[in-house]
């Protein structure tokens, strides 16, 4: 299943490019696009393929994967091409008077991908456990000390544990239509756990940074408009304002358990620790104090 059949891209013509990868087209067969990995990951692609395999064998609206492929040098595979789709990041930054109906149809979606539920082989491999994850990458950080680490813990804990299908990357950037079928994209992410691991990194990743770059960038509209629209999905996704309130406080504990995974360097530290710190109640340290802790001869740690 890992094996890799020889192409040469003189036979594909180049049509996009995001952050991981360069899609292409074939000259001849319109049925069908490639997708190369940037940074010649071969794991990346093996793991990115099978699980996006396994995904269209469930019955998730997806491509269809048929084969991997290098040209030598990088690594990719060949699914099926989706002709005439948008995706709705897309179709919002066209026409942003149909903010409401777009993010009412991405809400039944998501939905309907949530009510799938990821048992059995291989499912039930850790590596698929979202929870499960977020505290082994909690015990990595470098950061903090052992006690705040197990506050960490209990509050990942704290969130109830489902075997509900999540998408890993939930974004209105990764949902496609043709108008008349819907399709799930960027699958290599796939886990199982609470929902509010997949609807919370979206609102997440946003508002990581005060500019709006990662709108403007990864979603092809203004910051402002990306929150409008996740505050509307939330709004339809959810029956009732109980089950509504109940994701938002698991939200905000993911939000602060995030922040943690992300001291890994002297910069986190210095934009996300005050954050964690006021989660918890604790006083924040100063930006300047932290400054120059951060740049002195021992690791401060929280």
């Amino acid at each position: 299943m890992s094996e890799f059949k020889r192409i040469d891209l003189i036979d594909w013509y180049k049509f996009g490019e995001g952050s991981n990868a360069i899609a292409y087209r074939h000259k001849s067969n319109p049925t069908v696009m490639l997708k190369m990995d940037k940074y010649c990951r071969k794991d990346y692609i093996v793991n990115e393929f099978l699980q996006a395999k396994r995904v269209y064998e469930l019955g998730v609206p997806s491509p269809e994967m048929h084969y991997m492929v290098t040209d030598g040098h990088s690594y990719g595979y060949v699914c099926e091409r989706i002709q005439g789709k948008k995706s709705y990041c897309r179709l919002l930054a066209k026409d942003p008077k149909r903010i409401d109906e777009l993010a009412k149809h991405f809400a039944e979606q998501a939905r309907k991908l949530h009510s799938i539920r990821l048992e059995g082989e291989p499912w039930n491999n850790p590596e698929y456990n979202q929870e499960q994850i977020a505290i082994e990458m909690v015990e990595k950080t470098p950061y903090l000390k052992s006690d705040t680490k197990q506050r960490l813990v209990e509050l990942v804990r704290s969130i109830p544990s489902t075997q509900t299908f999540l998408h890993g990357d939930l974004s209105f950037g990764n949902l496609i239509t043709t108008g008349e079928k819907d399709y799930w994209i960027d699958l290599g992410d796939v886990k199982y756990g609470n929902i509010a691991y997949d609807l919370s990194k979206f609102h997440y990743n946003l508002n990581l940074f005060k500019g709006g770059f990662i709108a403007r960038y990864t979603f092809h509209n203004s910051k402002k408009r990306c929150l409008q629209f996740y505050d509307k999905v939330i709004l339809y996704y959810f029956e009732n304002d109980a089950e509504r309130e109940e994701y938002k406080r698991n939200a905000s504990k993911l939000d602060v358990v995030r922040d943690a995974i992300l001291l890994r360097s002297r910069f986190a530290v210095w934009l996300l620790l005050p954050r964690i710190q006021q989660y918890f109640g604790d006083k924040p340290t100063s930006r300047w104090a932290l400054f120059f802790k951060l740049f002195g001869k021992t690791r401060p740690m929280y």
